[in-house]
């Protein structure tokens, strides 16, 4: 018998044994019967060898119980012990429960609340879509050597009060992944992505809902899934560029400082890398990686797509609030991105036109 917290594993062997006692017969004697080795008995009724159907007829023969109740009886058996054997293995991975964010996931509503932290491992790993935790950092690999190569270059700005969760970034990413699975894309053609860029900067002119929503479709169009995933402590991430396969890329944005201009040039930051950039990396747009320079070049690209050289060079000369909006008509771009990038390039401080800025409305 073996018995872990509340689960009990009887092995059918002690009901054997019980029945010998009724039927006042030795060891010895029902192995003769049952035609099988004293051994083989003797591992049966200790529960280290299985009940095979036909040995399951042939105690019905001997002790008159019918097979199909040994036969259930050994399911049963089998299945506690495997219960338990999860149970054991459920506990190892809780020391990996307390990396995972899984009380702002419960909050979210990316997974089900449960107090008993079992059952939430469970849950985290059909999120994650493991058969334990403790591989995450094998399949989630890109994530942490990602992480684990930032820290030991030269850029690398983690400081004592700015934490960086690779378990937490590798959950919103699998969040981004996850919701990006039920997006079906058109196969992707860099042509028609340039072809669309226009009509995907007029859509900053209305800051609703429906603009974002007209983006997304768009992208899907050109063979990109775009998720707004809400951010995650210790992420400190703004988006994430990746490819889901040969036709499919994905763009996932967080939204992390709630401002109107800084959503659009982190969208085109990330189209950037899937425009520019290898379809077999990861790219992680976060302060940690801010200063890499393939994060330079995805964000020369978004400055230039946003706004091109000759219409900066023009708004430089003269940075007030008419000729900002009039550069706004022209472009069919919101002008909180013309004030956002004069900001940037220390123009003007950031507490200019802030009558010009906006929230995402969303």
């Amino acid at each position: 018998m073996k018995i872990y917290k509340s689960i009990v594993a009887i092995p059918p062997g002690e009901t054997i044994r019980e029945e010998l006692e009724v039927l006042n017969m030795s060891q010895s004697d029902f192995a003769k019967r049952m035609n099988m080795s004293e051994k083989t008995i003797s591992h049966i009724i200790n529960g280290e060898a299985p009940i095979t159907y036909d040995t399951a007829f042939n105690l019905e023969s001997v002790l008159g119980v019918p097979a199909s109740f040994w036969n259930s009886y050994e399911a049963k058996y089998r299945e506690n012990l495997k219960r338990i054997e999860e149970a054991q293995k459920l506990e190892l991975e809780q020391s990996i429960l307390e990396k995972i964010p899984y009380k702002e996931m419960i909050k979210k509503g990316w997974i089900e609340e449960n107090k008993d932290k079992i059952e939430i491992i469970r849950n985290l790993k059909s999120f994650f879509r493991v058969s334990t935790l403790e591989i995450l950092s094998t399949t989630e690999s890109r994530i942490f050597d990602f992480y684990s190569n930032l820290q030991l270059g030269p850029l690398f700005k983690r400081t004592s009060d700015k934490e960086i969760c690779e378990y937490s970034m590798a959950t919103w990413i699998r969040r981004a992944e996850n919701e990006a699975v039920r997006i079906n894309t058109e196969l992707f053609l860099k042509e028609r992505v340039s072809e669309f860029i226009p009509e995907m900067k007029k859509l900053s002119l209305e800051n609703t809902q429906e603009s974002i929503d007209k983006l997304k479709e768009l992208c899907r169009q050109c063979g990109i899934a775009l998720v707004i995933v809400p951010h995650l402590k210790k992420t400190y991430v703004d988006g994430v560029a990746k490819w889901m396969g040969k036709d499919k890329a994905l763009i996932a944005l967080s939204c992390r400082g709630k401002r109107w201009d800084s959503f659009w040039f982190n969208f085109f930051h990330e189209l950037a890398h899937i425009m520019k950039h290898s379809k077999k990396e990861l790219f992680i747009n976060a302060e940690e990686t801010s200063n890499t320079e393939i994060e330079e070049e995805a964000n020369n690209m978004a400055k230039t797509l946003l706004i091109p050289n000759v219409a900066l060079k023009s708004i430089l000369k003269s940075p007030t609030k008419e000729n900002i909006l009039s550069c706004s008509r022209e472009l069919q771009i919101h002008p909180s991105i013309i004030v956002g990038r004069l900001q940037y390039e220390k123009v003007i401080p950031y507490t200019s036109f802030k009558e010009l800025r906006e929230n995402i409305k969303i």
